[in-house]
């Protein structure tokens, strides 16, 4: 596997499927109507809070197992009969409770959230097992393709007349689009469910489950403590914030994805050394889009809420340049935490992100009663830069992490000069209008990757990550 190929790969699919949602976003909304578009959105978002306790931490386990070696068409058969009891348990919740989800999501939809978290779980863990084959640019297009199958499907039964339920049941067939490209990428051979495997599966799920919760409550948190203590404007200003912000992890999640199955590799084959001399240029690249971005930030923040959104948004314009800034230490944390439960101590993962939480909830009731949104941006940054020293701090005590101190040293100065020259551009010509900015933004990505290429240290972590790997 090549790894800068296979990050690279993983990106493009990433930055299509992002932009395969807001199409679809997009359309839907305006043909449905917020109201019309609500239950969609709502059914997703259940989706996903279900999709935890119905998988338990089973994917990550699926693929560190068959990227040590394990025999995947074992894995995978022993994966699948291991999630039938809590999806049926999952399942069972959701039809007792069925009148109460109907509610919430205004449409009688239980059933078809139950059949939907079946197809889309077994989809996700044959993909975790390409990914565990150390093809995880095959599996780049298992993701796209559920996106493209919601938006398509979506927009052909909204012609037909299914108005709010075609978003829901294009989610379905997407996920169904995405389970058979699964199964024909996957190589393993069918085999039969093993209680050894079994045992091993769980060893390593009870841990990481709880990274899953950490991500989840990473994700939301903050909305969830701003909702008991500002105006809901505010709220939504906070979380148009946060998305623009999680733009910029876009590159590094693809990175993370990509080491994980070859540091898992090379854990099993005691390749110690192969690890530590990766580590560093994956460090130096998971920063390299982060730095420019939390500059960019201060000097746009206001222009992106105000041209992409509305104006009324610029009261988070502070918070976004916090959250870009806290970008920074995600895309080291994304690298490390996934080097650290690649090496099999997802324990002390779950430790590190328990404790991350647990600060990032009492950051939250301090700072936004003291500074609003601000302050919940302040905490999610203090709290996400002390679950990244843990993890560092734990991986450390396995192997030898050389900090590429002069690659980033570089990056912020060359993130410097791109400054200087979008200041004196916007002094000459200002930022008026949504086309201005645009152009500023790509002007800013030249001069920065310009300033970058004139480092032969980056020039040359750009080079290993194209190498570093085998082909598979």
């Amino acid at each position: 596997m090549r790894i800068g190929r296979s990050a690279t790969t993983l990106f493009l699919a990433n930055a299509g499927k992002a932009l395969l949602l807001f199409a679809g976003t997009a359309y839907f909304s305006q043909v449905l109507g917020g109201a019309g578009f609500a239950p969609a959105i709502l059914f997703e978002a259940l989706l996903g809070l279900l999709s935890i306790p119905a998988d338990m931490g089973l994917r990550g386990a699926v693929e560190k197992r068959i990227s040590e070696g394990d025999r995947a068409g074992v894995v995978v058969a022993t994966s699948l009969v291991l999630k039938t009891v809590p999806l049926l348990l999952v399942g069972g919740v959701v039809l007792l409770f069925r009148g109460q989800i109907a509610a919430y999501l205004g449409a009688p939809l239980a059933s078809l959230l139950v059949l939907t978290l079946a197809v889309q779980e077994a989809a996700l863990v044959c993909t975790a097992a390409v990914r565990g084959e150390l093809r995880v640019s095959a599996s780049a297009s298992i993701m796209f393709s559920k996106y493209a199958g919601w938006v398509g499907i979506g927009v052909v039964l909204v012609q037909f007349g299914y108005g709010a339920l075609a978003p829901v049941y294009g989610l379905l067939g997407g996920n169904v689009v995405a389970l058979l490209w699964a199964v024909a990428t996957l190589r393993a051979t069918p085999g039969r469910p093993a209680v050894a495997t079994a045992r091993s599966l769980v060893r390593y799920a009870r841990y990481n489950v709880v990274s899953d919760i950490g991500g989840y409550a990473y994700n939301w948190i903050d909305v969830l403590v701003l909702g008991l203590f500002v105006a809901p404007a505010s709220v939504t200003a906070y979380e148009i914030a946060w998305r623009v912000s999680m733009t910029v992890m876009t590159f590094s999640a693809a990175l993370s994805d990509t080491i994980f199955p070859q540091i898992s590799a090379w854990d099993a084959d005691g390749s110690k050394r192969r690890i530590e001399q990766l580590l560093p240029h994956m460090l130096a690249l998971s920063i390299f889009v982060a730095v420019p971005s939390f500059f960019g930030a201060l000097l746009y923040a206001d222009a992106i809420l105000a041209f992409v959104f509305a104006p009324e948004y610029t009261i988070a314009a502070v918070a976004l340049v916090v959250l870009m800034g806290e970008k920074v230490f995600q895309s080291v944390h994304a690298v490390l935490g996934r080097t650290l439960q690649a090496i099999d101590r997802p324990d002390l993962a779950a430790m590190a992100t328990v404790l991350a939480i647990a600060v990032n909830v009492v950051f939250n009731v301090v700072l936004i009663q003291a500074y609003g949104i601000v302050g919940a941006a302040a905490a999610t940054a203090l709290s996400f830069l002390l679950n990244t020293v843990a993890h560092g701090y734990f991986v450390a005590q396995f192997l030898s992490i050389e900090i590429p101190a002069r690659q980033i040293a570089h990056s912020v100065l060359s993130a410097v000069a791109m400054t200087a020259g979008l200041l004196l551009v916007r002094q000459t010509f200002g930022v008026t209008t949504p086309l201005a900015l645009v152009g500023n933004i790509f002007l800013g990505g030249f001069l920065y990757v310009v300033a970058m290429l004139l480092s032969r240290r980056v020039r040359w972590t750009v080079r290993y990550s194209f190498r570093a790997g085998e082909s598979v």
